[in-house]
């Protein structure tokens, strides 16, 4: 009887706690964007203290200092130009989106027999129908007797809703401002880890027993080195698609393509799905000016994305945690679907640490080791 109530206890505690991470989820995938910041500053930091003789908390601030400047330098220079171009490359992909499914709308209504019933075959018209003329319903012209309110009438159309515009100035200061105030926690949240990391390492540590607290400390750096690796062959395929997208885009004089080039790749980030998603604007900027143009941009997109996909990245990621093709689909896949976008944006570093979490201290303290490693070790003995 105490068994049941135990695992009835385990139960609801497990059932609890899922759902009180479901409800912070958004806080926890700040925090954890946070942490990813730490680990890109404190790896830049090491980087310039291994190559330089300057102390390791110099080259700390100097990475601070160059982010600031860097951050800063675009939303002066260039953050209203790249506002702008935004708005008008959202308007351009709403623009061909709906010309696009109009046309398919065409060839669907085209191509598809028409239908017909019982109710719609003709009928001979009766000798009162055919003579009778048909009457207009005088009310429409009624309400537009008179000039001054067709008038009025007629200006109100062309004023926009007044409560409607407040409401979407509301909306999108509401998430401007949510938006902006995430990423100073991120960065706030970044800074303050990298700089001391050794005080929430301690604490974290401290929570496990004495016998497992060493273990405990080696997988941990273990993640962090795994995931500081993951995000260093990001980077470089990020900056790679970037350089690479913006200077074609420019040689054949595709319009947006500094934007284009940009957000192509932010969305290298995500692995898979990123690449996959920065294809649709660049395939209606195309098709905004011409067939020719929508051909030469994808071309050009594809060829990078084959460039990046079976060259640049098994270069970058070969010192990192091997994450297997279906297993990060499917993972990103369930947290998009659990959590939207920031659950996608951090699927693939969250499982980097999950995998290199599970193989150290449940398949190899646990079970012993893997599969392979347990027949080559039964091998060896017999």
């Amino acid at each position: 009887m105490t068994r049941y109530r135990f695992d009835g206890l385990t139960t609801a505690i497990v059932i609890i706690a899922a759902f009180v991470i479901w409800k912070v989820s958004g806080t926890l995938f700040v925090i954890f964007a946070g942490l990813i910041a730490a680990t890109i500053f404190r790896s830049a930091g090491n980087f310039l203290a291994e190559h330089t003789s300057a102390p390791r908390s110099a080259m700390l601030i100097t990475v601070y200092l160059v982010f600031s400047a860097s951050v800063l330098g675009g939303a002066v220079w260039g953050g209203s130009t790249l506002v702008s171009q935004f708005g008008e490359l959202s308007q351009t992909v709403q623009t061909e989106s709906q010309r696009l499914f109009g046309f398919l709308d065409k060839v669907d209504e085209s191509t598809s027999p028409p239908q017909t019933s019982e109710n719609q075959q003709q009928q001979p018209l009766s000798q009162d129908q055919t003579s009778a003329p048909q009457q207009q319903d005088p009310a429409p012209y009624r309400q537009t007797s008179s000039g001054e309110d067709n008038n009025a009438a007629s200006i109100a159309d062309y004023l926009p809703d007044t409560a409607s515009l407040i409401d979407s100035a509301r909306t999108a200061f509401n998430t401007t401002l949510g938006v902006l105030g995430n990423l100073l926690v991120v960065v706030f949240i970044g800074i303050f880890v990298s700089w001391q990391p050794e005080p929430y390492r301690k604490g974290l540590i401290s929570l496990v027993p004495p016998a497992r607290r060493e273990r405990i400390g080696e997988v941990l750096s273990e993640s962090v080195d795994q995931l500081a690796k993951w995000i260093a062959g990001q980077g470089i395929a990020m900056l790679v698609i970037f350089l690479a997208s913006w200077l074609v885009l420019w040689l054949i004089d595709m319009p947006f393509a500094f934007l284009l080039a940009l957000q192509a790749g932010l969305l290298a980030f995500i692995p898979t799905i990123g690449p996959l998603l920065a294809g649709i604007p660049i395939i209606f900027a195309g098709m905004s000016v011409s067939p020719n143009m929508l051909i030469w941009g994808l071309a050009t997109y594809l060829a990078i994305q084959m460039v990046e996909s079976n060259l640049l990245t098994p270069i970058v990621q070969q010192r990192a945690t091997a994450l297997p093709p279906a297993l990060t689909l499917g993972f990103q896949l369930v947290m998009g679907a659990l959590f939207g976008l920031p659950g996608l944006i951090v699927a693939v570093p969250m499982l980097a640490i999950i995998l290199t979490l599970v193989r150290r201290l449940y398949v190899e303290d646990v079970l012993g080791g893997p599969a392979s490693g347990s027949r080559r070790s039964a091998s060896d003995k017999a």
